[in-house]
């Protein structure tokens, strides 16, 4: 009898493989900061070479090639969730949210009218319930996979998104070190890294004037880890995917089943749940803000 299994989690383009890959492998020993930055350069490299944008995906792509390559007649659910962000009661923590909140990101790259795919991490997990229920029954030798994503059904701009964390930080901002209120501006989008990397050049090279070394030297830290940031989150605002198996899925439960272990993107409230639920969760249980009981 086929036997079941499932592996949430799984990142990649649909349902297709990589070809074979070579058995080249690289080596780099050590742990000090040049090292460390020739091996994220290599599997940077690397994955640019099989058509990924990052090392992260391509790994998760590589993860699934050997789940189907081993399965045999087992068969095998695999979950894909976009970007990841907390519950719909209490979130996680969000950096470029964070960053923007405390004054530190001014600008990120990208096009204002991109859709950013994110889902709550309580319907990835009831999406992965559902297969495993589904899947469970039917014990068929096959593989199965379900993208859990907001692009199509639900969307949410780049632009629309950093308005409502500007509308809620200008309403309760942050507090800085010295206990006065931290005062952000609208966020600025760039068309491309390269405008992108100007912008953070500039705004580095203004506001080390009045800095002392310590704190040059902290400002240019942040500043690469900006453009870092910034280059790895780039593909993500570009690729959207079907979700026709996972609707399906949905439509396969009772009603009892689904107000249980819902996962319809589609009764998210984006104008809510950012300002009132995603933002105020990481301040409070993260940051360990005071003062935020009205939140």
């Amino acid at each position: 009898m086929p036997r079941s299994r499932f592996f949430p989690n799984q990142a990649g383009d649909g349902s297709k493989f990589l070809p074979c890959i070579s058995h080249h492998h690289h080596h780099i020993y050590g742990d000090n900061k040049e090292n460390s930055e020739l091996l994220m350069t290599f599997n940077l490299s690397r994955a640019k070479e099989f058509g990924w944008p990052n090392a992260y995906l391509f790994a998760k792509a590589m993860g699934e090639m050997v789940i189907d390559t081993m399965r045999e007649d087992i068969e095998v659910a695999i979950i894909r969730p976009p970007g990841i962000v907390g519950t719909c009661i209490e979130p996680s923590i969000d950096p470029s949210v964070l960053l923007y909140g405390k004054g530190k990101l001014t600008a990120l790259p990208g096009i204002a009218d991109n859709v950013i795919d994110m889902v709550p991490v309580d319907m990835a997990a009831n999406v992965t319930l559902a297969a495993m229920v589904r899947h469970g029954k039917t014990r068929k030798a096959d593989i199965n996979i379900y993208h859990i994503s907001s692009s199509i059904l639900n969307p949410l701009t780049m632009q629309d998104l950093f308005g409502l964390v500007y509308e809620h930080f200008k309403s309760s901002p942050s507090i800085d070190e010295n206990g006065r209120p931290i005062n952000i501006q609208k966020l600025k989008i760039f068309p491309s890294m390269e405008d992108f990397n100007a912008h953070i050049c500039k705004e580095s090279s203004l506001n080390c004037f009045d800095l002392n070394p310590s704190q040059k030297a902290e400002s240019k830290k942040f500043m690469e880890l900006a453009k870092y940031l910034a280059k790895i989150l780039e593909p993500f605002g570009f690729y959207h995917y079907s979700t026709s198996n996972t609707q399906r899925l949905l439509e396969s439960m009772s009603e009892e089943e689904m107000m249980k272990f819902g996962f319809d993107v589609t009764t998210i409230d984006w104008k809510y749940f950012i300002p009132n639920i995603h933002i105020p969760g990481y301040r409070r249980h993260v940051l360990k803000e005071k003062g935020l009981a009205k939140l």
